[in-house]
């Protein structure tokens, strides 16, 4: 299996279908190839893309990944918890540092990790992925690159309706930097609204 992530990496840094230039700056694309024995993260950016071996079987993770799916729709918030350290350490933890200063991080599954809800990945403090970078979730490296080349072309629309909720829930803590960033989009737009938890409206021009 080691001979064939490396051809895994070499076939995904000469594909014609992924311009790594395009990559926005502050930008990481994570991808997963999950083989029988192990698990292959892939981490590309614009100055190049590095691989690391996980040694967790396709079998193990499907399960896990199907054991948290199942604890969020029947709202097992123990037990989702569980989970979410679980696949944090499989999918996240082995590439932490690589992604660190990132400011987005697009995640492309695969098969098993289709339906894995990557913002909910929780780190060994108790952090939500989401509190410390922008996710996206893409079918291919080559779809991100290819539509952010779009919306970077396309005028933004005139109006927007923001929504948030900073505070603290029996379930969850406090989300940072909601308020922050919910001006910064605001200022993006030429006319925008904002309702936040207390559904207080106003609006910015």
């Amino acid at each position: 299996e080691q001979a064939g992530a490396r051809s895994l990496l070499d076939s995904y840094g000469a594909s014609p279908d992924v311009d790594l230039r395009a990559i926005p700056p502050r930008t990481m694309i994570v991808e997963y190839a999950a083989l029988p024995a192990s698990l292959v993260i892939f981490v590309a950016d614009a100055a190049g893309v590095h691989a690391v071996n996980v040694n967790v079987p396709r079998a193990a993770l499907a399960a896990d990944a199907a054991a948290f799916i199942r604890a969020v729709r029947n709202d097992q918030s123990a037990e989702a918890r569980r989970q979410a350290d679980t696949m944090y350490e499989h999918l996240v933890a082995p590439i932490a540092s690589r992604i660190a200063g990132a400011a987005t991080v697009v995640f492309v599954p695969d098969g098993v990790l289709s339906t894995v809800p990557f913002s909910a990945l929780v780190d060994a403090q108790g952090q939500y992925l989401l509190q410390d970078h922008a996710v996206v979730v893409a079918p291919s490296a080559a779809a991100f690159v290819v539509a952010n080349e779009r919306r970077r072309r396309t005028s933004a629309p005139r109006s927007a309706l923001v929504v948030t909720a900073s505070a603290p829930t029996a379930d969850a803590g406090n989300l940072q930097f909601v308020d922050a960033e919910a001006k910064r989009i605001l200022r993006s737009y030429r006319t925008a609204f904002r309702i936040d938890e207390e559904a207080s409206q106003f609006r910015e021009l």
